[in-house]
Parts: C-alpha cells; structure tokens; sequence
C-alpha cells in the first residue's frame, strides 16, 4: 500500500520537474525565478526521499521472497524431521524411557558460533536471532513509512510553495 501511493508520488513529482524546467520560461512570468528554485528543490527532496522509499520496499520484498523460498525449502526436512521425532519418541515410550528430542537453536548457534569472526560471534552469542531479523524488518518498514511521508511532506510544499507564488 505504501509502496503504491509513493510510487505514484515519485511520478507526479518527476513529472511536475518536467513541466517545470520545460516550461520555466512561461513560469517565470507568473512566479518569481527565487520560488521555481526552492519548488525544484522540494521536488529534488521528494524524489529522493521517493528513491529511499522505493529502495526499501524493494529490500523488503527480496527479504520476504527469500524467508518464503528458505520456508519452501525447509517445509520437507521439518515434515521429515517430525517424522522421525515422533519414531523416536514412539520407541522410547515403549522402552519407558523419555529423550528430549526438540532443538534448541540457542544451544546450536553457540556451539558453532566459534568458527566465525568475532563481530558475528559476538552477535550470536549475546542475541536471539529470531528477534534480531524480525526487529529488522520492522525497522526497514518504518523507515519506508517515513521516507514515505517525507515524500508527500515534500511534494505538498511544492504545491503550497508555487500555489502561493502565482
């Protein structure tokens, strides 16, 4: 939804530049050539903070496309894996014994976290990964809702701005 309205924004603005600079003559006579400078440079402003909007619309999306194809990928071995833990624990409570069969992502990461360098290391052994990634992307989809508002913000002193100046 945002992605959509900014992209619509992002073109209105790139074409009211157009017009701008393309007409700037005829301009000139209606508004003073000091305000057809600051209105370029709201339309400068909102293009770019057009351009970061889109940037992370397109980061969130790979991100999203890469989780379900990793979710793809994974969905077998997980089927597999409950098979065989439901096996084993079938086994055992017949034997009467009782084994933890669940993975702990925690205990894992840790045991490997020693092979890599010690920025990530550190990152493994102090945080969750889970959360990490989920704060990202919350993160990611607030600052796209920004860029998006500063975009409209941006775009909408432009038209004050040369409204104002007729």
């Amino acid at each position: 939804m945002i992605d959509k309205f900014s992209t619509w924004l992002f073109a209105g603005s790139g074409a009211s530049a157009t017009l701008l600079i393309a007409n700037v003559d005829g301009i000139t006579r209606i508004a003073s050539l000091g305000n057809i400078k600051w209105a370029l440079l709201l339309l400068i402003l909102s293009g770019l903070f057009g351009f970061l909007e889109k940037y992370l619309a397109m980061d969130i999306q790979v991100n999203l496309l890469q989780e379900k194809n990793l979710r793809d990928i994974l969905a077998p071995l997980a089927a597999d894996y409950r098979l065989q833990r439901n096996v084993i624990q079938g086994r055992a409570n017949l034997d009467g014994n009782e084994i933890e069969v669940e993975i702990d992502i925690k205990k894992v990461l840790n045991q490997y976290a020693i092979f890599h360098p010690w920025p990530i290391r550190r990152r493994i052994l102090n945080a969750d990964p889970l959360p990490v990634v989920l704060r990202k992307n919350i993160d990611r989809y607030y600052r796209q809702l920004l860029y998006a508002v500063a975009e409209l913000i941006s775009f909408a002193a432009f038209v004050v701005l040369i409204a104002f100046s007729i």
